[in-house]
């Protein structure tokens, strides 16, 4: 696929502030057109710094280590991301679009310093009971062009229909199961602030109450990545050579409001089964992770795994 390179990373701030802009000027979009652009974007020469691994750790209460944690590869590519879907020939808007998954396979371990090549990387659009989904795949390549990370996310623009699918059948909701709690967290007033100022990602429905209403939010809600950071901190290998590599999975559910305190579990995984997210994959190294809370009603925030690619 043809690879489109930037000279540098893009600034998420600036593209809220861009696309907001526009979106003042622009109807939005009600029917997407049933393809994505042919064409992927990336940036070579990326360095992570020792601060920002290290200003990562202490937001989730992570020990100091030498490598790279998942989520900063992750943090510091969705710029790029979010670039690609203000390509002029990407079909859905790309404001409001909520991220319902995310897959990751991380390979070796990554050192801060070490010089990598993102690219982000088209996959599909589907129809979706409240809109329509598409996938998009980013790579991070070493100097010797290896694939270290891969993940896939699944992105929904809600109110969307695509042009020529017909619309699933929403899902009966079930009362959730929830687990047995091993810790609580809490998220203050400025969660969301502190998560952006250490990656750089200022989306307005994180920041404030005031900045979420005006697009469409009850209350600020805590980004997903500092969600996944912290149930990452938990249970993902310190060292993924040493391991031979790992993956991880998160599925979001129900946003999680600033501040607000919601408890989190981890699990020895079940064997999967063929309804699952990675059929086929025994339980052995698989650990389960639920976030949730009881206040008021029981609300799933977050479920996932992390489990040795060798399993």
């Amino acid at each position: 696929m043809d690879i489109r390179y930037l000279d540098a990373l893009p600034s998420l701030g600036k593209i809220y502030a861009k696309a907001g802009t526009e979106a003042l000027k622009k109807r939005p979009k009600k029917v997407a057109q049933g393809s994505l652009p042919t064409y992927g974007v990336g940036v070579r020469y990326v360095t992570i710094s020792r601060e920002t691994v290290n200003a990562v750790n202490r937001h989730v209460g992570a020990p100091t280590r030498d490598s790279v944690p998942s989520i900063v590869l992750f943090g510091t590519a969705f710029p790029l991301l979010i670039e690609f879907m203000r390509q002029p020939e990407f079909p859905l808007p790309m404001l409001g679009m909520i991220h319902l998954t995310n897959t990751v396979e991380h390979r070796r371990s990554i050192v801060p310093g070490e010089k990598l090549t993102f690219e982000v990387r088209p996959v599909s659009l589907e129809a979706h009971h409240a809109g329509v989904t598409c996938e998009i795949e980013t790579r991070v390549l070493d100097d010797g062009a290896d694939v270290v990370w891969k993940g896939t996310g699944v992105f929904l623009a809600k109110g969307v229909s695509l042009d020529g699918a017909q619309k699933p059948a929403r899902p009966e909701r079930e009362v959730p199961e929830l687990p047995q709690m091993n810790a609580q967290w809490s998220f203050g007033p400025g969660e969301g602030r502190t998560w952006a100022g250490i990656l750089g990602d200022y989306n307005p429905i994180h920041l404030s109450n005031l900045s979420a209403k005006l697009l469409g939010m009850k209350t600020a809600i805590v980004h997903g990545a500092d969600l996944a950071a912290r149930a990452l901190a938990a249970v993902e290998p310190a060292d993924a050579t040493a391991c031979g590599g790992y993956e991880w999975h998160i599925e979001f559910g129900a946003p999680v409001p600033i501040p607000s305190r919601i408890s989190f579990s981890q699990t020895a995984g079940k064997k999967a089964d063929s309804a699952s997210q990675n059929p086929g994959h025994d339980a052995a190294g698989r650990i389960d992770f639920t976030g949730f809370s009881t206040r008021k009603k029981p609300r799933v925030h977050f479920t996932g795994y992390v489990r040795p690619l060798s399993s």
